[in-house]
């Protein structure tokens, strides 16, 4: 399963319209580069990935099934390249800025299910 993310704007390959589809599994995606900084691996199950060819930045989360709300599921962070303070530290779904721990910038692979079928509608 992949899950569509559609930014307008932004840096690397210049502006314009681009969709991204988020792996699953962000470590067997050819697109996404691991580039977790050693201290993040050993203290949390965040990891952080790259898109080299458009400098788009995302945060995986794994979750673990014995905590409650987010920390419980797998889910992403969408960096927001043109960020300014932790306001606008993410993009939602929608490429809109969204501040840091907000139920915005969670994006969950239902969210994307719901938002590729309001596409094809």
């Amino acid at each position: 399963m992949k899950f569509l993310l559609q930014l307008f704007g932004g840096r690397g390959a210049g502006s314009g319209r681009y969709s991204y589809y988020l792996p699953k599994n962000p470590w067997k995606s050819k697109r996404f580069k691991d580039v977790t900084h050693p201290r993040q691996r050993e203290s949390s199950n965040s990891r952080t990935f790259i898109d080299e060819s458009t400098g788009l930045k995302i945060r995986f989360d794994i979750g673990d099934p014995t905590k409650n709300g987010w920390k419980a599921e797998d889910h992403y962070h969408v960096y927001n390249p043109n960020s300014k303070s932790w306001h606008d530290f993410y993009l939602d779904k929608n490429g809109q800025p969204c501040a840091d721990g907000s139920k915005e910038s969670h994006l969950t692979p239902g969210e994307y299910e719901n938002f590729l079928r309001g596409i094809e509608k």
